[in-house]
């Protein structure tokens, strides 16, 4: 069996997921990654928004983009509207960009990348009135 690669924190504020990741990113990860946060959502409001903080080794093989891309999708479908990714200042974000694009767009949420954690939440927040 594949060993698991990434961390990840999930907390909520509202209507908003919290979640702290640090990859490198594989399948085995995501899975046991998707069942934790499908507890969190279960407990969301209606209309509700993510806020993912990224580290310097944020990447996913492809098995794991796959993997989140169905996730992603499934969030949408209970309530997930916007989300904001949040990576380091001073790091090369394009690997996290491209496959982050890939896995909002495909999912149908609204997304936007920060480096600021206050700006992403504002934004979350102001986005997710538009919704109600």
């Amino acid at each position: 069996m594949d060993k698991s690669h990434g961390q990840s924190s999930i907390e909520r504020k509202g209507n908003l997921l919290i979640i702290d990741s640090k990859g490198p990113f594989n399948l085995p990860f995501v899975q046991a990654y998707n069942k934790e946060i499908d507890t969190f959502i279960s407990q969301m409001p209606t209309v509700w928004g993510q806020i993912v903080t990224t580290n310097e080794n944020f990447l996913l093989t492809p098995e794991a983009e796959e993997g989140i891309k169905g996730a992603c999708k499934s969030r949408k479908e209970r309530g997930c509207c916007v989300s904001a990714i949040i990576f380091p200042e001073g790091t090369s974000g394009f690997v996290t960009i491209t496959q982050m694009t890939r896995v909002y767009s495909y999912a149908g949420i609204e997304f936007e990348f920060f480096t600021d954690y206050q700006l992403a939440e504002q934004w979350v927040i102001a986005k997710l009135s538009t919704y109600n």
